[in-house]
């Protein structure tokens, strides 16, 4: 057991029990040694009461299961609640390191990975686990609620079934520029090079891509595509027009590579945005969206914030605008993965994004006039914060598709993907506190709005269609509906919001004032009347 900073073995505290008890019953028989004998048991009671509860909370008890496939190993950490983690393998040791110390035994998944794992090494704090691995492997890992995964993937097996299929490919049309996004399914080097009409894009690993759809129906700024096998693995060819450029970057084991619109005319017709009212999936993604608007010497009001107040990055964000069948598509195409808080307050769209751009309202001609009535970007140097006036009775979903961010805002309400839970904890201190599991959440920005006039602290999250379903009230604050993201609106000046890893906890100066009855008990506690805090039973 634990003592302040000292750890006490339970031996220890028996003997130092047994000692106090002997010198109390040694003493001569005086009014006064039954009084101290009291007191003693009674402190001792104290202090392994304090100590069990403190060594209760020093460490969960995962449950750690594992199982042997065909092509991988599997390692599967079970726990009470979210925990965030990292994982990666170097020098043949896979490393898996969590915010929480833990307690767990490996001895049925060693036995299990047998072929994979030679010895387990579990470090001193209890946070960090380290597994001996028998050969090369390429870790894959995921997380799914409380528990995360990881799978070991034999490098040659791996490797022999590259040249067999993929990798994917997709294509999205843009107003300035062609997305190709080759989804491979691990981590793979590339190099993306320009000659002369040609931008070549070469991969370290052999493949077979389906590059029949650039023949069928090519896309603007690509004539044709084409593939061949170099030393090294996979080589595909794009023949485009003069004068356009090139971007590519790398999104986890995706390439993307951007052709960019230049001087030359695009090689085919505008093509029709897909419509037919129905939100994009995740599974089924948005394959071409054209975001090129007729033109119209009336627009949509907007207004930006003084140029002194606004990000000073090069970056502008175009906004591509479309009509569905009961509403409007907007497009917010970034650069690179970004993560966005997407909600609708008083008849305002709000879209906040986590990276700085300056958004271009240049499409939002009159045609579209009817759904979106102003737009305007709000001052923030190190962040995009958007605000969209809609008709009433609107509802908003949202969805990323490779880098861009797509919303729709149509008269049939639609539940994220993926809605957003609330859970109720007690802090070390015996306080109330609110966590709400989320994973690559953003950073906190904290805004003003000009209808309300009041303060909102909003937390965008990266991982697609992970939003509020509705709103949850509570006494010191609320937590909005959202299509995509948190957003927190504090009643309180003592409430606070902390994006963590795994999640955003929401705090109390003294803890916040919930109905936890159910939760005091589960901790062994008593709240006194009219108190924030718990006495332990």
């Amino acid at each position: 057991m634990r003592t302040g900073s000292r750890v006490v073995s339970r031996k220890s505290a028996i003997r130092w029990h047994n000692s106090l008890h002997h010198v109390a019953i040694s003493r001569p028989c005086t009014k006064a040694s039954k009084p101290v004998q009291y007191m003693t048991r009674f402190l001792f009671a104290l202090l392994m009461g304090c100590t069990l509860i403190q060594s209760a909370h020093a460490a969960d008890r995962v449950k750690v299961r594992a199982g042997s496939h065909r092509d991988f190993g599997r390692l599967v950490f079970e726990w009470s609640q979210p925990s965030g983690f990292e994982a990666r393998i170097s020098n043949d040791v896979l490393t898996v390191q969590f915010d929480r110390s833990f307690d767990a035994s490996f001895e049925g998944a060693v036995a299990t990975l047998v072929d994979y794992i030679s010895e387990v090494q579990h470090n001193q704090s209890g946070t960090t686990v380290r597994f001996m691995l028998k050969g090369q492997y390429t870790l894959r890992s995921s997380h799914y609620d409380t528990s995360v995964v990881l799978d070991l993937l034999d490098n040659d097996i791996t490797l022999s079934k590259d040249s067999a299929r993929g990798p994917g490919v997709r294509i999205g049309e843009h107003g300035e520029f062609t997305r190709t996004v080759f989804d491979w399914w691990r981590n793979i080097r590339y190099e993306a090079t320009r000659k002369n009409d040609q931008v070549e894009v070469s991969f370290g690993s052999s493949g077979n891509p389906d590059l029949s759809q650039f023949q069928r129906d090519p896309p603007r700024y690509i004539e044709s595509a084409r593939k061949r096998t170099s030393d090294d693995g996979l080589v595909v060819i794009f023949q485009v027009p003069p004068g356009t450029g090139l971007r590519h970057f790398r999104d986890g084991n995706k390439i993307v590579v951007d052709v960019l619109k230049g001087t030359a005319s695009a090689t085919t017709a505008n093509r029709s945005v897909p419509a037919g009212g129905q939100k994009p999936s995740k599974a089924s993604k948005v394959e071409r969206i054209n975001t090129e608007v007729l033109s119209s010497p009336k627009k949509v009001m907007t207004q930006s914030a003084p140029e002194n107040l606004l990000p000073s990055t090069a970056y502008n964000l175009p906004i591509g605008v479309s009509t569905l069948p009961k509403g409007v598509r907007m497009v917010f195409p970034w650069n690179n993965p970004t993560a966005a808080a997407i909600f609708l307050r008083a008849d305002y769209l709000w879209a906040v994004f986590d990276h700085a751009a300056r958004a271009d309202f240049s499409n939002l001609t009159a045609a579209f006039s009817n759904n979106v009535i102003t737009a305007e970007q709000l001052a923030n140097r190190h962040a995009t914060i958007l605000r969209f006036k809609v008709p009433e009775d609107r509802y908003l979903s949202a969805v990323r598709d490779e880098l861009d961010w797509i919303v729709d805002v149509t008269e049939t309400p639609t539940p994220p993907d993926h809605p957003l839970t609330v859970e109720r904890e007690i802090d070390v201190h015996g306080g109330a506190r609110i966590f709400v599991p989320a994973l690559d959440t953003g950073n906190r920005w904290d805004l003003r709005d000009p209808e309300v006039g009041d303060i909102l602290a909003i937390v965008p999250i990266k991982s697609p269609g992970h939003g509020m379903a509705q709103e949850r009230l509570f006494a010191e604050f609320h937590l909005l509906p959202s299509a995509q993201g948190i957003v927190v609106q504090p009643l309180s000046e003592g409430v606070d919001v902390e994006p963590r890893r795994n999640g955003v906890r929401i705090i109390g100066e003294n803890g916040l004032i919930l109905s936890t009855g159910h939760l005091l008990e589960r901790h062994g506690c008593s709240r006194p009347k009219n108190s924030r805090s718990c006495k332990r039973k």
